[in-house]
């Protein structure tokens, strides 16, 4: 049976750790893995560009539903100031229609002057 000291340990751990190291260097030279590494790099690329490509198509999609909606909002605010214009307009033919009904009544309600009045003018 080995004898277990410092000095045995201390190799042993020593040895250990010079294995471990070997091994990592070997994994890390090893073509497959290498191949993996690049297969990895290579879906992480395309998920980014797909991520990418999925937030500009959201972009775009609300930059034309806020173009949509300024539009609408624009189509609804000339028609709102053409119904103002028109009424603006037709506003002066109710007030001259209106004046022009009480011209009238007035003048229906006059008495009619007599012609005798205008006899008396000349003969005098």
């Amino acid at each position: 049976m080995k004898e277990d000291t410092f000095q045995t340990r201390r190799d042993s751990a020593r040895d250990a750790k010079q294995k471990l190291l070997e091994r990592f260097k070997t994994a890390a030279n090893d073509p497959a893995a290498e191949q993996k590494r690049a297969e990895r790099q290579a879906i992480a690329e395309a998920r980014e560009a797909r991520l990418a490509a999925k937030a500009a198509e959201a972009a775009r999609v609300a930059a034309e539903k806020e173009a949509e909606i300024a539009r609408i909002k624009a189509e609804e605010e000339a028609a709102r100031a053409q119904a103002e214009a028109e009424r603006l307009a037709a506003r002066p033919k109710v007030i001259n229609a209106a004046k022009y009904a009480l011209a009238a009544r007035v003048i229906a309600d006059m008495k009619p002057r007599g012609g005798d009045r205008d006899q008396t003018r000349k003969s005098a």
